[in-house]
């Protein structure tokens, strides 16, 4: 069961939050590989992160179907002026909200103590659905990302 997530560099809203899930949607509907469709879903969780999930157990994803993802999320990106495909920031919770900070931020946030070892941090390099949501939503001291402070 394979996963994507991308993190979106700025929360979606009114119309721009519907027409991207209708776009979704869409492309859910018809995804396939190699003519058989896909069980495929979609969430914009936090409306900060852009999730498509496949269960490969009736067809798996092949580098086709993967390619035509990458293309509407690229021409989302294009069509409203959007960051998806930045590796580079870090998101984490601070008051219920998802707060972005680039990687060469963090030491930073953490000696001035905004963020610290149980701060939510998002895991976007999970790719099992089994991971998600339990490895995705994770303390930062737990994270990837806490070896940038050591």
């Amino acid at each position: 069961m394979n996963l994507w997530i991308y993190q979106v560099d700025k929360k979606l809203v009114g119309k721009e939050l519907q027409s991207i899930r209708e776009e979704l949607q869409v492309f859910i509907d018809r995804w396939n590989a190699h003519g058989k469709k896909l069980k495929a879903a979609y969430e914009l969780p936090y409306d900060h992160f852009i999730v498509l999930k496949v269960d490969e157990e009736e067809a798996k994803a092949s580098g086709c179907s993967i390619d035509d993802s990458v293309r509407l999320l690229k021409t989302i990106e294009q069509k409203y002026q959007l960051q998806l495909f930045d590796r580079m920031k870090m998101g984490y919770l601070k008051d219920k909200e998802v707060q972005l900070v680039p990687l060469n931020g963090i030491t930073a946030l953490y000696e001035s103590g905004t963020i610290g070892p149980d701060t939510l941090v998002f895991n976007n390099a999970i790719s099992d659905q089994t991971d998600y949501p339990s490895q995705w939503e994770i303390p930062f001291g737990k994270s990837p990302y806490f070896n940038f402070v050591h």
